[in-house]
């Protein structure tokens, strides 16, 4: 009687084995790089069509300009490439004065724009730039329209900006940081006395006082005496302008900053210095009794980054041109890279 025959399958060899690896690997790295490549592809196509669609936003009929200047803020702005994209947030640069100027202008003339939202707590500008922004604001009050102001607390400057505002409201936990000015100079002598370092300083006049901090320990009479008159100066506009927007006198108003009176919103109320304290919703609620629109409506609502790029900001910027240089006066040849 015959045997059935058993097959056996014969052992793969070290060689076959190690093509087939690398020839596997091959093929995979192959198709992974294919979709890859067509994966990046879709991704820059939708970047370039997101980019190159139209950059000029409609602003709605019966709408508000909201300004909220939490971010630092430069002589000029920079057109953003990302703006109205999923990349804006990354990308975010610093809001130029001109940018505000110049909507805040525009805005006065749009029918479209009905009024101004200031929802600003806080704000990373000079006195000379706060200046510029509010006379701008008291501008704009001119046609008619209104400006309201809404925060959960105010810092000093932010203030000074909110009070030339028609009505100023804050949050029922919110307050008006009101606390003075002061000024503080960093003084290098003691260092440089252990670092065995002996600064040579040539200078004419007496209220040439740059070179104090590296041959003195504390001010000079002098220097204190201008500086003084410096922050005097300074907190003589900040008060004068908000006694004129507030009905509020001067001497009531350092009296509340040397007080610190301002602890928290009832106090600012009674002290006239807000017209009312309100949760966000009813500030929301407020806006639209100022549109005359329905309770649940919704409120139009355009931003500094977007308004300047409307249609009515562009037109008015063509007829004339304004050109910003700003940076150090040094020595050297100039360039055209800050103009």
């Amino acid at each position: 009687m015959e045997q059935p025959l058993h097959y056996q399958r014969r052992p793969e060899s070290g060689s076959r084995k190690f093509w087939r690896v690398v020839l596997g690997s091959m093929v995979g790295l192959t198709l992974t790089t294919i979709l890859f490549t067509f994966l990046s592809i879709f991704i820059a196509l939708g970047m370039v069509a997101a980019l190159t669609t139209s950059s000029t936003p409609t602003i709605k009929n019966n709408s508000i300009l909201k300004i909220s200047l939490s971010g630092n803020i430069e002589e000029r702005g920079e057109d953003n490439p990302f703006a109205n994209t999923a990349f804006e947030s990354y990308t975010s640069t610093a809001t130029g004065l001109d940018d505000i100027l110049n909507c805040i202008s525009t805005a006065a003339d749009d029918p479209n724009i009905k009024g101004i939202s200031l929802e600003t707590s806080s704000i990373s500008a000079g006195a000379a730039t706060l200046t510029e922004i509010r006379n701008a604001l008291e501008n704009f009050k001119q046609s008619g329209k209104f400006i309201y102001a809404y925060s959960e607390s105010y810092s000093q400057r932010a203030y000074y900006l909110a009070s030339v505002a028609d009505k100023v409201f804050v949050s029922n936990l919110g307050n008006v940081d009101l606390k003075g000015l002061a000024f503080q100079l960093m003084f290098y002598k003691g260092l440089l006395d252990k670092l065995d370092i002996d600064v040579q300083i040539v200078r004419h006049g007496t209220f040439k006082s740059a070179v104090e901090p590296f041959i003195l320990d504390k001010m000079s009479t002098a220097n204190r005496e201008q500086m003084t008159l410096l922050v005097d100066n300074f907190w003589s506009v900040f008060t004068n302008d908000i006694s004129n927007s507030r009905n509020i006198s001067v001497e009531a108003i350092d009296n509340i900053t040397n007080q610190l009176l301002c602890v928290n919103a009832k106090a600012c109320e009674e002290l006239q210095l807000v017209d009312g304290i309100m949760y966000p919703v009813e500030y929301q609620n407020f806006l639209r009794e100022a549109l005359e629109i329905a309770e649940d409506a919704k409120i139009n609502t355009t931003t500094i980054s977007t308004y300047k790029k409307s249609a009515a900001v562009k037109q008015k910027a063509e007829n004339v041109a304004i050109v910003y240089a700003f940076g150090n006066i040094v020595d050297g040849k100039g360039d055209d890279k800050n103009i």
